[in-house]
Parts: C-alpha cells; structure tokens; sequence
C-alpha cells in the first residue's frame, strides 16, 4: 500500500501541470487507505493531460466526500450515494474501478461504525465490491473471509473466484498464503444453521476434527463424508448444507492449493459469455418494452450494467476525442461570493476507455506468459498456455460487448 509520503513523491515527479499537482497536494491529508494509493497508481501510469485533469476533479470529490463523512456531514452522505448511483448506472468499467477506491474507504469507515449507514446502505457497498471482486486489494478480501463470508458465498462460486483473485495477483507467490486464508475461516464468527446455528469458524472446526484422522487429506470426498455422517450437519436445511460444502470445499484447497492456469482463465471466459449473453437480452428487453434493466438474481454473475435513459454522467472520452495534443488549458475560475457556502460541484464520470482497454490487454499479455514459476498444475491436468482459438473467443466477446455500449448511447 502506498504512503502519504510515496504518493506525494509520484505526484512531484509526474508531467501534471503545476496547478493540477497544487490541487493534488491539498486534497492528500483528506484521503484515506485507499484512495490515496489509487490516486498515487493512477497519477504514475502517465495519462494525458486532459485525463489528468479529470482524474484531479473526481479525487476532490473523493476527498471532499471522505471529509464530510467523517464529520458526519448528512451532505456527505446523500452526495456518496448519488456518485455511488451514478457509478452503477455507468456501463463503462474504468468509471467503477475509480469509484471502487472511494467504496473500499467508506466501507471500512462504516465497518467501525463511523458512519451512520443502515445495514441496507452497507450491504449495497459490499455488493458493489463483490460485483468487482477480482479487483479487490488483498486485505479487503480477507475481510470478506473472516466477516462476510456467507454474503460471498450467496453471490459467486467461492472456490473459483478465490483461484481467480490469487491467480491475477501472484498471492500464491507468498510464502504460507494458504495458511493466511484458511485461518480467517476459524475466526468467522457469521452464524450458519437456523435450527441449530453454529459460527463458520465451528463448522470448519468440526470439519477438521472429523477429518484428522485421515491426516489432513484434501478430498472433496471427504467433505460429502462429513456433511452425510455429522448429525449436527442434519439439522441444516438443504440450502444450508450447499453453503457449508462450499466454505469446506474452499477449506480444504486452502490446506494444499494447486492452480491451473486453463482451468483459471476457462472460468473467466465462461464468465464473460454469461455476461454478454445477459446484456445482449436486457437490451433486447429494452428495445422491447422500454424498461430498464432488470436486478440480476441472487447468485447470478456480476452483469454489465445497462443505463437507463439518459446517463447522468458525460463519459471521458467525448474530452479525450476533442483534445489529442498534449497541451492543456486549465478551465478559468468563474466568480464566486466569498459568503457563498460550500456547494458540491457537478461529479463528472472520468471514463477513460482508452485507458481501461489498454490495461486489460496488458494483463492478458502477463497472464499469457505465465507459467513456469508458479504451483504445479493438478494431478492429471494440463498447464499449458490457452490456444489461439481461446484468446480470439475472448476478442469476439469483447468486441459483441463494445457493440452493445455503443447501440446503447
């Protein structure tokens, strides 16, 4: 995670006009943990300068928002949750990656109670980060495993998007990161069973007893033994049961974990052609009926967002279309009272396509040359790079889905 001093170091350095790095040095004491290492990231990828005037004017409102909860400003709050609209509304990604850094920051805000949200209010910020998950910092998803683990589970397969993460990030590069993992499934305290309710972190403590006899085996066999031969595990009703086979199935790959790189980027491709699917029909839906988007059951893939109407936000890139030379003119300060009280400016999307795509190739290029240094493959399963018929199946949706954002303007 970057520090204060790191992020102001990156902004010094950087080719931002004097009077954007000015801006930018007021608003950093404001920050918290995670909008100020996404300020420092994104201010070292070296955007253009009209994308860096942008990026300064959604990190005020950042900052301005941050400064308003805490000070428990009813402002504040009525102005996170219209960015945070707007934000879901949005079909571009790159708009909710930025958001994300504000969401990760509230939560933890709310997390230590802060803030005055309602339980509804919070649930909605965890949805947005599950909606997003591989894009999670490592700590956030811990969190998730020792607190709100039951949630997760309800939304994605737990297993496979756990593989994702890791597999994205390097963690399993990291000496004993299983370990890590599978010792926030003891902690959780989340209560599963209405009719003999035990803690998450007392199943797996069950689980583990009943299986060390074996001497540790990782077989999913053995999570069906338990959850056929326990009679505490009779008393769960059957929807209980499946969330409880998939906490130990994460368990018990925790305690000796393999990656398989097809398998891993099978799983984002099926995915992705969930999600095409699913926009193509809303909008079909739309065109139908005039209705907006439907809300994506429980347990359903996270969907690309469709907007309603008319998109609050005007995307970035009309600026970056009108302005392909490096030279930048700062906008004139209109005339303002010195009596006037403080207003919340306008919040513009910062939707930077150009931006977004690049890095997804970039991360495809590094997870198509991955390989030789990371954990054996499966017993009995390949580890070999995806063929040329995978990655033209993943440009074929990608360009279905630019199809569909574009028909939806």
């Amino acid at each position: 995670m970057l520090s204060l001093e790191k992020v102001k170091q990156i902004i010094t350095d950087c080719q931002f006009p004097p009077d954007l790095k000015q801006r930018l040095g007021l608003i950093l004491p404001r920050l918290d943990k995670y909008t100020l290492a996404g300020l420092g990231r994104e201010v070292s990828r070296g955007d253009s300068l009209p994308v860096a005037a942008a990026l300064t004017e959604l990190w005020e409102n950042f900052a301005r928002i941050l400064d308003g909860l805490k000070k428990a400003d009813p402002n504040a709050i009525r102005d996170f949750f219209k960015l945070f609209a707007e934000t879901e509304n949005n079909q571009d990604e790159d708009q909710k990656l930025y958001f994300l850094n504000l969401a990760l920051d509230v939560r933890a805000l709310a997390g230590n109670s802060r803030l005055n949200f309602s339980s509804g209010q919070y649930q909605d910020i965890l949805e947005y980060e599950i909606s997003l998950f591989w894009n999670l910092p490592k700590e956030e998803v811990m969190f998730f495993l020792q607190n709100q683990l039951l949630l997760l589970e309800s939304r994605v397969n737990l297993l496979e998007h756990i593989k994702v993460i890791i597999w994205q990030n390097d963690w399993d590069y990291s000496r004993d990161f299983s370990r890590t993992f599978s010792d926030l499934l003891f902690k959780n305290n989340e209560k599963l069973g209405a009719a003999g309710p035990k803690s998450v972190g007392t199943w797996v403590k069950e689980y583990f007893d009943f299986s060390s006899t074996a001497a540790f085996r990782t077989d999913v066999m053995e999570v069906a033994e338990f959850l056929v031969k326990d009679p505490s595990v009779q008393k769960l009703a059957d929807p209980e049961k499946r969330t409880l086979s998939e906490i130990l199935k994460l368990y018990v790959w925790l305690l000796e974990p393999n990656m398989n790189e097809d398998e891993v980027l099978s799983y984002k491709e099926e995915l992705k052609e969930k999600q095409a699917a699913k926009a193509e029909q809303e909008f079909l839906s739309m065109l139908s009926d005039n209705r907006g988007p439907q809300t994506p059951a429980a347990g359903s893939p996270p969907a690309i967002p469709v907007p309603r109407n008319a998109p609050a936000l005007r995307p970035i890139r009309e600026i970056i279309a009108s302005s392909t030379s490096a030279a930048f003119m700062p906008p004139k300060p209109g005339p303002q009272s010195p009596n006037a009280p403080a207003v919340m400016p306008p919040l513009r999307a910062v939707n930077v396509q150009a931006l977004l795509k690049k890095r997804e190739e970039d991360s495809l290029q590094a997870g198509l040359s991955f390989g030789s240094g990371r954990m054996p493959p499966a017993p009995g399963q390949g580890g070999t790079a995806p063929q040329p018929s995978t990655a033209q199946k993943s440009a074929d949706i990608d360009k279905k889905l630019e199809d569909l954002k574009k028909k939806l303007k």
